[in-house]
């Protein structure tokens, strides 16, 4: 499902990302399931960053465009991994 959100604003030594491609993998699935998952999730080193609430926004590894920027070496147009939150700007 995709949903409208609000654009944050860059403040200062920040950037803001367009995502331009998502990381997907099969362990994924377990961290959408819910409390379904959790027993074959729970434990593991993804579990801390993994327990992803049914509806929420899923943060996870992105490839970016910078599409603002206040941080020194990143210009606009730059490619970049982060931990982001899923959201198309």
């Amino acid at each position: 499902e995709l949903r409208s959100c609000e654009v944050p604003s860059c403040g200062e030594n920040q950037v803001i990302l367009a995502t331009h491609m998502m990381s997907m993998d099969p362990t994924m699935r377990n961290a959408m399931a819910g409390e379904d998952g959790a027993a074959r999730t729970q434990g593991s080193q993804y579990w801390g960053f993994m327990n992803w609430p049914v509806g929420s926004v899923p943060t996870w590894r992105i490839c970016g465009v910078v599409r603002e920027s206040k941080a020194p070496g990143f210009e606009k147009g730059d490619l970049c991994l982060a931990m982001a939150p899923w959201r198309e700007l």
